[in-house]
């Protein structure tokens, strides 16, 4: 059982950002006026921040681990991203470990697995660059397996031949290349 501020785990509840911002050895960033969030629960351990879970709204993190959770708006300066769902804000520094990632400005950073947002149609399109996965909508399949569909007839909710199929035609090859550019060595 790992203990934390003397209780065991089982036994902590949420720390809220209020809370959080009153213990001694609490970094001065995360103490900022403009820092706005919900739902979470944080933890504080040997002065570094961790983000169990809850959503960021707005304001600048500077560095620790998030492990989970919705990240709305504001600034990444450094630190662990585990998982969870970038909406949007600038990222400038950092490692991304998983997660979706739908908006935003990526400045600079490690990547190492996780979902991108791409295109603009009726559905959602994330791609795994990693993985070489492709997600319409609720279908996700490999980029061969999503060439043999769009070169064949079947049809799942969106009649081929409109200009919301185009659409999704055009949102699946951005997300193709995409997925090329990721992993092709740039000389």
């Amino acid at each position: 059982m790992t203990l934390w501020n003397g209780l065991k785990k089982e036994e902590r509840n949420k720390m809220k950002l209020k809370d959080l911002i009153q213990l001694e050895n609490c970094p001065a960033w995360i103490k900022a006026d403009n820092i706005r969030v919900s739902g979470e629960d944080i933890e504080l351990i040997n002065g570094s921040v961790t983000w169990k879970y809850g959503t960021w709204k707005d304001g600048t993190w500077k560095d620790g681990t998030w492990e989970c959770g919705t990240w709305k708006y504001g600034t990444w300066e450094n630190g662990t991203w585990k998982d969870g769902t970038w909406k949007d804000g600038t990222w400038k520094d950092g490692t991304w470990k998983d997660g979706t990632w739908e908006n935003g400005t990526w400045r600079y950073g490690t990547w190492e697995n996780g979902t991108c947002a791409t295109g603009k149609c009726k559905w959602r399109v994330f791609y795994n660059p990693t993985a070489k996965i492709i997600n319409i909508g609720c279908v996700s399949l490999s980029v061969d397996e999503w060439d043999n569909w769009f070169s064949g007839t079947r049809e799942f909710q969106t009649k081929r031949g409109t200009k919301e199929f185009e659409n999704i035609y055009k949102s699946f090859l951005m997300a193709k290349y995409a997925i090329k550019i990721h992993n092709e060595e740039i000389k």
